[in-house]
């Protein structure tokens, strides 16, 4: 495979070495350099149809099609997938290599499971001073607490003391214990959090309050991954982690379709699993599933989702999936959570009002498309 410096270099030696024949293949037979006084035409050139020649090579090269590397590694607890077009293999995996070494960085960053990461020194400091974080954290932080507002705290990254007392509760098919959930909300609110654009400092104001960004985080580190993806020069990738998916330039067409529909060039295939839901081409923008569907567990003979109403402290009930396309993964992760547990009109007015571009589906009802008013297709 060649890159473009080489094409262009091709190109040049090639050039130079057609400009010395042009000017001896003239002095053999006698041709003029200029054309004739007299107005007649000019004998062709030798070098404008060798010329022709060379730029028809170098095409020839320029055509070498990209090959697909595919990459998988375990990271956030659950297997993540990186495909990319590339040059050759070498090059692709090497940013791939490049983009796990972010993902991993930003998993010590964000997650609530890690007891070293950023995330838990943090709560470790709950009810003291200001403490400086990491842009990264700040960044995701910011975005979690806009949304706990927006949506009268149904979605709300304090919430994670009611989260881990349920998480328990499915691990051990055992409920919570009433008194224990009384107590977990006196930690939740996300008035309870002061961020400080300023200085850049995160406050917990209570003593035991915890964090969790599981509804959010993957969709930023997914925009992450694409952007050292971008930064190493591959434009045509995607990410994608538990139902969260991030696309930058459509995949190439395949080598043996020489005239691809404007549908199958127009970006990375969706299939989600429910029949509900529609196949979708999308590219530079991103997508998430979210539902109690599969994450859930029976007590008692009750199911109970895994998505936590830090309002009444109990999982949501809704047996709703949705499908979010949006901008960017930071967005769409949030969202798609957002619009299992958020009563339908008032998730459609939120939409209306802050997310223009955004679209969704649900399954386990009518299959149909909810839009905003006056919203674009992001891809």
């Amino acid at each position: 495979m060649t890159n473009m410096n080489d094409r262009t270099s091709i190109f040049h030696f090639l050039a130079a070495i057609l400009g010395f024949v042009e000017k001896r293949s003239n002095a053999l037979v006698g041709w003029p350099s200029r054309p004739p006084a007299n107005g007649s035409p000019a004998p062709p050139s030798i070098f404008r149809q060798s010329l022709v020649l060379a730029a028809i090579t170098v095409n020839a090269y320029a055509a070498d099609p990209l090959v697909l590397v595919e990459v998988t590694q375990v990271h956030m607890g659950m297997p993540v997938h990186l495909r990319v077009y590339a040059p050759d293999e070498q090059t692709g995996r090497a940013a791939c290599r490049a983009a796990f070494e972010r993902i991993a960085q930003l998993n010590q960053i964000l997650s609530d499971y890690e007891p070293d990461s950023e995330l838990s020194q943090l709560v470790r400091q709950a009810g003291s001073h200001p403490v400086p974080v990491s842009e990264d954290l700040f960044t995701v932080l910011a975005a979690a607490q806009h949304l706990a507002e927006q949506s009268d705290s149904l979605l709300d990254p304090t919430a994670a003391p009611l989260i881990r007392l349920w998480r328990k509760a499915r691990a051990e098919h055992q409920l919570p214990d009433p008194d224990a959930l009384r107590t977990a909300q006196q930690l939740v609110g996300f008035p309870l959090m002061k961020l400080d654009e300023t200085h850049r400092t995160v406050q917990l104001l209570r003593p035991g309050m915890l964090l969790d960004l599981g509804a959010i985080a993957k969709g930023y580190v997914g925009d992450q991954a694409l952007l050292v993806l971008r930064q190493h020069h591959l434009t045509r990738a995607m990410f994608e982690a538990g139902g969260d998916m991030v696309f930058a330039d459509p995949p190439p067409p395949p080598p043996e379709v020489d005239s691809p529909t404007p549908q199958e060039n127009s970006g990375w295939l969706v299939r989600p699993e429910s029949d509900q839901l529609p196949e979708l081409r999308l590219a530079n923008c991103a997508a998430a599933i979210s539902g109690d569907s599969v994450q859930y567990t029976i007590i008692n003979h009750r199911r109970f989702g895994h998505i936590i109403d830090p309002r009444t402290a109990q999982p949501t009930q809704t047996h709703r999936t949705c499908l979010v396309v949006a901008p960017t993964g930071l967005t769409a992760d949030p969202l798609a959570t957002l619009g299992t547990i958020m009563v339908p009109q008032d998730y459609q007015a939120l939409l209306a009002r802050s997310y223009p571009q955004v679209r969704v589906w649900f399954a386990n009802q009518p299959a149909e498309e909810t839009t905003a008013p006056s919203s674009e297709n992001p891809s």
